[in-house]
């Protein structure tokens, strides 16, 4: 519940280097407990309710992830 976050909690959250938030609730939950605005974050709304097209973003340039974790071994 990002939008419970105290000043101290939104202070230690913004030096984690958390790049991407993937907000699961719908239009009326974010409306009733809206996230803070981190700058340097990408906010992504993929409500989990109902039928929605979206594709979950990747950094493993299309490649199967397993491929990716067991690349560095």
């Amino acid at each position: 519940a990002l939008g419970k976050m105290t000043s101290t909690d939104k202070e230690l959250f913004e030096t984690l280097g958390i790049k991407t938030i993937f907000d699961y609730r719908d239009t009326n939950e974010v409306q009733h407990n809206p996230n803070p605005v981190f700058p340097q974050t990408r906010y992504i709304q993929i409500p989990a309710k109902g039928k929605h097209a979206f594709e979950m973003p990747t950094n493993t340039d299309g490649r199967e992830f397993y491929k990716v974790v067991n690349a560095d071994m």
